[in-house]
């Protein structure tokens, strides 16, 4: 026998498996003692409550039968198991071939014929089609099976007739590989989003850069570090006191940033002046850093020190799930290397200027900028700044600053010593009219009209959106200090977005030009770019394409605009979390189971995504395999967008494929025998480079993508975890309902003191997103307690309790697939507790995937006082346990798929507090 207790503080979702729960109302057994009936006028005393039921499989076994059940006729075990092949690698994370002769099996030869089967089909046009307004219920095939299994309320239901699609909050996913293996494994049918895609870029992407700069960069940084303080050490009587000293402050806070000590025990400045850089490292651990105004090398600026806050994926690992140290370090010291810029030429206003524009130029820095760049070359550093260009060029293209390789140039040209008295005035005329920038990425003041030309050590790359979006605030837009998602969805493309800047759009007459110039600006600078930051913002960006072709009628609504619109934010916070180092920020001035599937037809996203994987794969040779399989899969996409848009039903080859998106199969598993893995195999894991590690990382993230210093704050852009949602698809044969992931997105503003990384995000206040209008809310539900027990010969028992009557509760056993074992049990339930009995088959009882799972039903909320109408939770109906298997700290779902019967969970949920004894 074994039990196991749960507690749940949350719900799955809400709908009737048959009137009134399909359940035959059960009254429960009498009291142990009743009084008798009173002879008096007098009220008869209430009956003392039962003793509570126990909660151990012995005396769960023990128990007297009340509510019975037998299992339902043709009930049986799940028995597929990933099939044996002595000449495999027993270690492979996949599954190389399917049993002979079924093709639907999630394995790699079989995704292969049907790749290949895909090809070569005859593409048939589906005529007499329409694509009328979404149909009413009880029309649309799949409904019935998505309803039984999702559980949608009334509400919902009502939100999928008006808009054609839902999307339910309160079915919340660890993953989007998670949330795709929970519709393999419902069999229900499987709509892609073009969310679920962008997200394996996004950790792709992330994972990618990471390795790069955690394997090459970050031990690099540090030995360029050292050849630079070591040559300066004997370069005083070259450069000059003065400027000897500026570079000992520079490289001595970038060194300590590091975490690269150059003695033992370290000394940060070479020349004494150990209290200078601890003042400035004071700054950097301040616990609200901000903005603050600092006199650096002969004159006040502003230094924006949260900057140097590590966000993404170098605070404490990538997406904060792996516990790998390092990268902070490497993060602060590089945003100090490529952000405290030196002013070579002024201009309008010398760079980041605390007060009024300030033209007067600043001689003392052109000559520590040449200096540094003198430095570098004559300790051997020019091939390791080769590198960190080489990298991030790949990534984000372009610099605006003036580099080490360029001041050597110009020197060289206007043949200028380091240490020349008129060498800063000579830079300023070799540089001319040069150097020209187009966005601020530093504080600058009210009408600083031409930027000064600056130079860093490695430059943060001017990526086409960090001018833009400087466009549409002050003071480009006179006295509009604040902007938000609204404003960069337009940017991105989104005419939907003018719906949510009404007010501001009557406040500001110059803004409607301004966000069309900005929109118009960001194309120009997409226009024929190469790096991968910019392929990735063209995939973003195509999201604002409306389909051409056969389209649901979804897609035509506001909604669907809505959705489109979420799926930009998110898709461009996500590039700016991955990026938070390498791109400037703008500042204003002051499988076959699967009975049927869609695919999203983002045909200009999947253009442009194959395009980045083209590139990324010229550039990461290593992994070479790895980008053919990821151009295979986006192909097959892009293909069936377009089989969709022409009118045409998918082939079943088609069909097949979509069937095969995430098999996880436990079989020989780490706790097994032979120690081997279990299997992710399917094409949404082919996406990723190291399979299920990426594929199950959270995809809840934030990214600060602008400062506003008017108001003291950081705009914003964050998801948290992917929500299932419900497609109506009415075109290319008879209405069909689908099941997949999306993508929910919010908003932030939060005080410039301290940038929020994705733990901080997490417990933030202050998150909207007024276009989730698509959304269903969630529902809330009261405490309750389930214990299962299995008992000799053929019985399953459930005991549930709560901490207060909640009324009527139905229970039904569900198998792997979520689909009823049984017949539905109901009784009222509260402290004391209810007995639910099942017998089960022989067949059923001695399988390893018998009963997987339970189905629990409160039929209405208001009994227990948290809110109206029934309410449904799930237990079990996952092979994934309910972190996946990258679980990171975030909080458990509100509503998880608890494993049914598993003791090691416990933990999971503390106990509800014992019943008052009688």
């Amino acid at each position: 026998m074994r039990t196991h207790a749960w507690r749940i503080v949350g719900l799955v979702a809400a709908l009737a498996l048959s009137p009134r729960c399909g359940g035959a109302r059960v009254t429960p057994p009498a009291p142990l003692a009743t009084l008798p009936p009173s002879t008096s006028a007098a009220p008869a005393p209430a009956p003392p409550p039962p003793p509570p039921l126990p909660t151990t499989a012995a005396e769960i076994c023990a128990l007297p039968r009340t509510l019975v059940a037998d299992a339902l006729a043709g009930a049986r075990p799940f028995t597929r198991e990933d099939p044996h092949d002595d000449h495999a690698d027993p270690f492979d994370a996949r599954s190389p071939k399917g049993p002979p002769g079924d093709l639907c099996f999630v394995a790699d030869d079989n995704l292969a014929r049907a790749e290949r089967e895909s090809r070569v089909a005859p593409t048939r046009t589906a005529a007499g089609v329409p694509a009328g307004s979404a149909p009413a219920r009880g029309t649309i095939r799949y409904l019935d099976r998505i309803t039984s299994h999702l559980h949608l309320n009334d509400a919902e239901l009502a939100a999928l007739r008006k808009d054609g699609f839902v999307a339910l909050d309160r079915l919340e996913r660890e993953s989007y590989a998670t949330a795709y293996h929970d519709v393999f494994q419902q069999e229900l049918p499987l709509y892609v989003s073009v969310d679920a895609v962008l997200n394996s870029v996004f950790q792709s992407n992330g994972i990618l850069l990471e390795h790069v700069e955690r394997s090459d960069l970050q031990p690099r940084l540090g030995r360029l570090l050292g050849k630079l303080r070591k040559t300066l050490a004997r370069s005083v009587a070259r450069y000059g006191r003065e400027t000897a000293d500026d570079l000992d402050l520079y490289l001595g806070v970038a060194t300590e940033l590091s975490g690269a000590a150059a003695t033992d025990p370290p000394v940060w400045s070479l020349f004494g002046h150990e209290d200078a850089v601890e003042a400035v490292l004071q700054s950097v651990r301040s616990d609200e850093p901000g903005l603050r105004r600092v006199h650096l090398f002969g004159r006040d600026r502003m230094v924006d020190f949260s900057q140097l806050t590590p966000r993404g994926h170098y605070a404490g690992g990538y997406n904060g799930l792996t516990a790998q140290p390092g990268l902070d370090g490497y993060f602060r010291s590089m945003m100090w290397l490529s952000r405290l810029e030196w002013n070579l030429a002024s201009r309008s206003c010398r760079s980041s200027a605390p007060d009024a524009p300030d033209p007067a130029e600043t001689p003392r820095e052109a000559r520590d900028a040449m200096a540094l760049a003198d430095l570098a070359s004559r300790a051997g550093a020019l091939e390791d700044l080769g590198a960190f260009d080489r990298v991030y060029t790949v990534f984000a293209g372009r610099r605006e600053d003036v580099s080490v390789p360029d001041l050597l140039r110009l020197m060289a040209t206007a043949r200028i010593a380091p240490g020349a008295a008129d060498g800063p005035e000579r830079l300023r005329a070799a540089i001319g009219q040069g150097f020209a920038r187009t966005a601020r990425v530093h504080f600058m003041p009210e009408g600083s009209t031409t930027l000064p030309v600056i130079a860093t050590l490695f430059g943060p790359r001017v990526v086409p959106d960090t001018a833009p979006l400087t466009r549409v605030v002050h003071d480009s837009v006179p006295e509009r200090k604040g902007l938000g998602a609204a404003d960069v969805a337009y940017v991105l493309g989104h005419d939907r977005a003018l719906a949510y800047l009404k007010g501001d759009l009557g406040g500001f007459p110059a803004l409607r030009g301004a966000l069309d110039g900005a929109r118009a600006e960001l194309q120009r600078g997409l226009a024929g770019k190469t790096d991968l930051y910019s392929l990735w913002m063209t995939a973003v960006a195509r999201l604002a394409d409306l389909p051409r072709g056969t389209v649901p009628s979804f897609m035509r609504s506001d909604a669907y605009r809505d959705l489109a619109m979420n799926s930009a934010l998110v898709g461009y916070g996500q590039i700016r979390h991955n990026f938070v180092l390498v791109a400037a920020q703008g500042y204003d001035s002051y499988g076959c189971e699967i009975p049927d599937g869609y695919v999203e037809p983002a045909v200009g996203t999947y253009d442009a995504l194959i395009a980045y994987a083209r590139a990324a794969r010229a550039w990461d040779v290593k992994e070479g395999a790895y980008w053919r399989r990821v151009l295979d899969v986006l192909g097959m996409l892009r293909g069936i967008a377009v089989t969709e848009l022409a009118g045409a039903p998918l082939s079943v080859a088609q069909r097949r494929w979509l069937g095969m998106v995430a098999e996880y199969v436990p079989t020989g598993g780490y706790g097994g025998d032979s120690g081997a893995p279990p299997k992710w195999t399917g094409w949404y894991f082919d996406l990723f480079p190291d399979r299920h590690h990426s594929a199950e990382r959270s995809p809840a993230f934030v990214a600060d993508y602008f400062t506003l210093t008017n108001l003291e704050r950081v705009a914003y852009l964050g998801a948290e975890r992917p929500r299932l949602g419900v497609f109506v698809v009415d075109v290319n044969g008879e209405p069909r309902a689908m099941v997949g992931p999306v993508a929910k997105g919010y908003e932030l503003k939060a005080p410039i003191g301290k940038r929020l990384d994705d733990d901080a995000a997490r417990e933030a206040s202050g998150k909207t997103a007024a276009w989730l209008s698509y959304l269903a809310p969630d529902v809330p539900v009261p405490d309750v307690q389930a214990t299962s027990a299995a008992c000799d010969p053929d019985e399953e028992r459930v005991v549930l309790r709560s901490a207060a009557a909640i009324g009527d509760v139905t229970v039904t056993l569900l198998d792997h697939h979520g689909d009823p074992l049984t017949p539905p049990l109901a009784a009222p339930v509260g402290p004391a507790g209810t007995l639910f009995t099942f017998r089960l088959t022989l067949a059923l009882r001695g399988a390893a995937h018998g009963v997987e799972g339970m189905h629990v039903r409160i039929h209405d909320l208001a009994a227990s006082g948290v809110g109206r109408g029934p309410g449904d939770l799930t237990f079990g109906v996952r092979a994934y346990t309910q972190s996946g298997e990258n679980g990171g700290p975030e909080a458990p779902l509100r509503h998880p798929f608890l494993p049914f019967g598993e003791p090691a969970t416990r933990a999971l949920f503390p106990p509800m507090p014992a019943p008052a004894p009688l």
